[in-house]
């Protein structure tokens, strides 16, 4: 695994459409405008690029045109990332979740937070698609604190 090499992750319309012509349950996808799904894709490689260190069986060169051919695992990971981002907006939690806020209190004034209440922003099919070809970059890696009650 080389982060300073990987390439660009992108995925292609044509190449999304393909994956969603055998997907079981993506009428979202089909019934969505091709501005949307560019838009989708292009979010979705964003965040899997950022999400994940690949190792090098995730993307090879073809060395007769020069090009990036990435996994197709990591390929079908993006499209599920976009037909997820179609869905929801992962930016869009309360913000006391945003920020991992897992109990409050009132009376002894105290507050607990956990990272693993922190809102995703890769879906869990992109993480299984992925497997072995990255590491993903686990938020959650912070743990837990919990806060003791307030000082007057």
């Amino acid at each position: 695994m080389n982060e300073q090499t990987t390439p660009r992750l992108t995925v292609a319309l044509d190449a999304a459409e393909r994956y969603f012509a055998t997907r079981l349950r993506a009428d979202l996808w089909r019934e969505a405008s091709e501005s949307d799904k560019t838009n989708a894709l292009t979010q979705a490689s964003f965040l899997i690029s950022g999400a994940f260190s690949f190792y090098d069986a995730a993307f090879a060169l073809d060395e007769s045109t020069g090009e990036v051919v990435w996994n197709a695992r990591v390929v079908a990971a993006v499209c599920e990332e976009a037909l997820w981002l179609l869905r929801v907006d992962p930016t869009e939690y309360p913000e006391a979740l945003t920020l991992g806020l897992a109990e409050a209190g009132a009376g002894g004034a105290s507050a607990k937070f956990d990272r693993s209440f922190v809102a995703p922003m890769v879906c869990a099919a992109s993480k299984t698609l992925v497997g072995e070809l990255g590491v993903f970059r686990d938020s959650n890696e912070l743990g837990t604190a919990k806060a003791t009650p307030f000082a007057c």
